[in-house]
């Protein structure tokens, strides 16, 4: 068993199942919480890609593609995103005329290298709901950790019509009643220690070691620290592995120590840790905390896609 694993969650969409084991820190996935949003088509900055013989618009609360073509034509959303364990597609098909829809997951390597379509709807002629979770058309053969949907709009005049298109990410706080005090994007701000080089898209943020220092990036909002304090991250690739450090600070805002939370997670998924769980290393006058997100071995990187601090009931 790896120290790591305090909690792991096995969840499928049908299914969830829970197992529970004391040791370090935990990975999991729970229902309640607040959602992150990956892509939202009913928003303004939501942006496209498609071919010449199809129009989208946002009419009316809904989004319409229309085929001006008489054969078939395509649509995909502009961005490219790294997927979570528990990324979420939430597709609600108001209506489909003179034609059929189709939809493909394309799933793309670290590097971006294309590997496989993967079908989420064929052919489909009629309204439907869908609530997917992406992970499980995960091709086995090997390693995807980026995706994109491309939609196929098929005969002359066809129309399809969508009330809902949003691809989130669960808030996963395994401890129900958990409540979110920061989430931290590929947007906050963050300094980062020599020797690790640091890149953001618009989903996740990449961490590479130049060699064997230890270093890391540090959010630069400080916050104030709580005794059932949680600390929850998705790892999406990483290579050697990736830690959590909570850096402790008194009411002066003089730094006290470095206290570890989640240990060398070296695989993709969702690590949970919490203040409860080391009590005793965290020093007496501690008011305030920074988080450091660091690799771990020689050249050592990864790629994680969340950071959330919140507090236990």
């Amino acid at each position: 068993m790896k120290t790591q694993s305090l909690f792991r969650w096995i969840f499928s969409w049908r299914l969830l199942v829970g197992f529970a084991f004391f040791c370090h820190s935990s990975r999991g996935f729970a229902e309640n919480g607040n959602d992150r949003i990956l892509w939202d088509a009913l928003q303004p900055v939501s942006s496209w890609k498609n071919a010449p013989e199809i129009f989208i618009q946002v009419q009316d609360g809904a989004i319409v593609l229309k085929n001006s073509g008489k054969g078939s034509g395509w649509a995909s959303p502009e961005i490219t995103l790294g997927l979570a364990q528990n990324t979420m597609l939430d597709l609600q098909i108001a209506s489909i005329k003179n034609g059929v829809l189709s939809l493909q997951v394309e799933w793309l390597g670290a590097d971006g290298t294309f590997i496989k379509a993967v079908s989420l709807i064929d052919h489909a002629k009629a309204a439907a709901s869908l609530s997917l979770r992406l992970a499980d058309f995960r091709p086995k053969e090997k390693r995807a950790y980026q995706f994109k949907l491309k939609f196929w709009l098929e005969g002359k005049d066809a129309e399809a019509v969508f009330s809902e298109f949003l691809i989130h990410v669960p808030r996963a706080w395994r401890v129900a009643g958990t409540r979110t005090l920061v989430s931290y994007t590929p947007h906050s701000a963050f300094t980062s220690e020599e020797g690790v080089a640091v890149d953001n898209d618009e989903a996740s943020l990449g961490l590479r070691l130049d060699g064997e220092t230890s270093a890391g990036l540090i959010f630069s909002e400080r916050v104030a620290y709580q005794p059932k304090g949680m600390c929850m991250l998705e790892v999406l690739e990483v290579s050697g592995s990736v830690s959590v450090d909570a850096l402790c600070y008194d009411t002066k805002g003089a730094f006290l120590k470095s206290v570890e939370l989640i240990h060398e997670a070296d695989e993709p998924g969702a690590y949970e840790s919490g203040f409860p769980v080391v009590e005793e290393r965290v020093p007496e006058g501690t008011v305030s905390i920074a988080w450091r997100i660091k690799p771990v071995g020689k050249k050592a990187a990864a790629k994680v896609s969340l950071f959330d601090y919140g507090v236990a009931p």
